[in-house]
């Protein structure tokens, strides 16, 4: 499900006045004209005094105030149920992703190409430094090569005891 967001403002600097924030309004946000960037009340470098702004270590708008997250169109509201403390946590981890992180869950989970760990076997996993996907699959691969050259000194085990019997069969 494809998240749709909006285009950047190419008339915004995406920067918050650092004036302002130092005098007590630290959500002023800077707007570029030309090669001139100001705030609502006035405050403005252009770009012979752009590194004095930057050396007052103006603070960025964060992606969440940028881009809003917005449904895909033909998505439709659905209520559920579920703990408050467990909607607490969702929306502070997944802040400003909300609707795209549920929409791809549901569908992974609908296609089968989900896989659900918890509880003590995460505890196991995590015990061990494994902590995605991409670690499990290296982890199975590693057995595999491990399995595949153990098979590999059997073989050369046995032709090798093979060798000294038959040897021992002439000379015995």
């Amino acid at each position: 499900m494809p998240n749709i967001i909006k285009p950047l403002d190419s008339g915004a600097a995406y920067i918050y006045c650092p004036t302002c924030r130092d005098s007590g309004t630290p959500n002023s946000m800077l707007t570029r004209d030309s090669h001139i960037v100001r705030c609502q009340f006035g405050h403005q470098w252009d770009t012979t005094s752009f590194r004095h702004l930057l050396s007052r270590q103006p603070v960025m708008a964060g992606m969440d105030e940028i881009l809003v997250e917005q449904p895909h169109p033909e998505a439709m509201a659905w209520k559920i149920m579920v703990l408050p403390e467990t909607r607490q946590a969702f929306e502070a981890k997944f802040k400003g992703r909300i609707h795209i992180t549920l929409g791809t869950f549901l569908q992974a989970l609908c296609e089968d190409s989900l896989l659900i760990l918890s509880g003590d076997d995460v505890a196991k996993l995590r015990k061990r430094g494994i902590t995605t996907s991409a670690q499990v699959i290296a982890a199975l691969e590693g057995v595999d090569r491990l399995a595949s050259e153990r098979q590999s000194a059997i073989d050369q085990l046995l032709r090798v005891t093979n060798m000294l019997k038959e040897l021992k069969g002439e000379t015995g």
